[in-house]
């Protein structure tokens, strides 16, 4: 019984040094921890989930935008990545 115990315990200990390991593209993904996700479109100011494209471009005027403001709270939380759409 103690040489089957320890029969399984080896087999479980020789699975555990064989686990997958990240490829390096995979590590950096991995090391950028905070990422920020950027959707600013038309359907800001139309209060709709989509844009159909209906609102005219005039009309779209974001002159308090302040875009630096984004960067820096980005910057200031830690963002290291981010996906603008």
């Amino acid at each position: 019984m103690a040489a089957s115990l320890a029969l399984a315990a080896g087999s479980v200990f020789a699975e555990q040094k064989q686990l997958a390991r990240p490829t390096p593209e995979q590590a950096a993904w991995h090391n950028c921890e905070i990422g920020m996700f950027i959707h600013f479109a038309p359907n800001t100011w139309t209060d709709r989930k989509y844009d159909d494209l209906s609102l005219p471009l005039e009309k779209m005027n974001p002159a308090k935008l302040d875009t630096d403001q984004w960067a820096a709270a980005a910057l200031w939380e830690g963002v290291r990545s981010e996906l603008e759409q």
